[in-house]
């Protein structure tokens, strides 16, 4: 995510470290899966449309010259448009609660998980 970083607004928190990150669903997506409480304000938000449009346009930048099927991947802007849109649609774990502004919602635990939070989750299907 280097040119993430170099695109990175100046006030953003310095424990917003993409490396560091563990991608996480607000529900469960399959009968059984890992569940854990909010232990942490280091949760945020972004628009997952958003994140899938960078790697769609990253993906047609890199082999727009040698793959004639990564023109269907070009979304007509620049990566560096995608990545703008991108940090401007972040917001904290409460605020996107209050508001579910995305369809699409990708959250980011930006602090480990302590293993003794971690359960299974089950769903009654």
């Amino acid at each position: 995510m280097e040119i993430t970083d170099c695109l990175r607004p100046s006030h953003i928190p310095a424990w917003v470290d993409f490396g560091e990150a563990i991608g996480v669903d607000l529900t469960n997506r399959f009968s059984r899966s890992f569940c854990f409480p909010v232990f942490t304000d280091k949760i945020l938000v972004f628009d997952g449309d958003i994140s899938l449009s960078i790697y769609d346009q990253a993906f047609y930048e890199d082999l727009k010259d040698f793959d004639e099927e990564a023109l269907n991947f070009d979304t007509g802007e620049n990566i560096e448009h995608w990545i703008a849109l991108y940090w401007e649609s972040m917001m904290t774990l409460n605020e996107y609660i209050s508001q579910k502004p995305y369809r699409k919602p990708e959250v980011l635990v930006f602090d480990p998980i302590p293993k003794e939070l971690i359960n299974i989750c089950e769903e009654n299907l």
